[in-house]
């Protein structure tokens, strides 16, 4: 009896560990699990007015495996020709050649997956651009509380500089602004007797950020001894 009692500890153990679904790897999962697999775009950078994109096989969960590029084999499309195409003469698959100004979506697709990105606002004579949110948060550095009137400045890279005046949960949001792709968004936040913080956000177009904000001469302070 004991004998088979160890023999069913063993079997649980060792199925158990053959299917961690965080665990790469072959898959001995006994009731036929395996991974999810998908198609990712996972980076569009600028080149000049045009975009490079590349695709990746993705595996998640049971038995996932190491991301695969396939950016050479993938079919890809864009949602209006007449702005930005693919596979003009010279260059390499995933390279979205920019004809006239617009916005464009651009998919990948490989092995019945397919993945959309954008819309990305391309215009001959300068770099693509796509929408991006920011959320704000600005705090005080000794004692993390919410600093409200603040003033937040983002200047993307190749754009306009927007301000927006800290909440009283301390919240400056950011919304539907463009940046250029792959490009740089320069964050600075002002606030009456505290040093003035500087932040340079990368790949941003979708994100959040914590400033926490130092005393003028250079000693945290509590944002109620803030003069105002």
């Amino acid at each position: 009896m004991r004998a088979i009692l160890r023999l069913l500890v063993v079997t649980v153990a060792a199925t158990t560990i053959a299917c961690n679904p965080v665990s790469p790897g072959e898959c001995h999962d006994p009731y036929g699990r395996g991974p999810i697999v998908d198609t990712a775009i996972k980076d569009c950078h600028a080149i000049g007015a045009d975009l490079q994109c590349s695709a990746f096989r993705t595996e998640a969960f049971y038995c996932a495996g190491p991301d695969q590029n396939v950016t050479l084999t993938a079919a890809w499309t864009s949602s209006n020709l007449l702005l930005a195409a693919f596979g003009a003469a010279g260059t390499s698959p995933g390279y979205l050649k920019t004809l006239a100004m617009g916005s464009v979506q651009v998919t990948a697709a490989y092995g019945g997956r397919a993945d959309t990105r954008g819309p990305f606002f391309v215009s001959p004579g300068s770099g693509p651009q796509q929408e991006a949110t920011l959320d704000v948060s600005v705090t005080d550095a000794a004692t993390n509380g919410k600093v409200s009137n603040a003033i937040v400045e983002v200047r993307p890279q190749d754009g306009a500089t927007q301000s927006c005046e800290t909440d009283l949960s301390g919240m400056c949001k950011f919304t539907k602004f463009r940046v250029l792709v792959g490009g740089t968004i320069d964050l600075t936040v002002l606030k009456v007797g505290y040093q003035t913080a500087h932040r340079l956000i990368e790949n941003c177009t979708g994100c959040g950020v914590t400033v926490p904000l130092t005393h003028s001469d250079g000693r945290p302070v509590d944002i109620q001894h803030v003069p105002l």
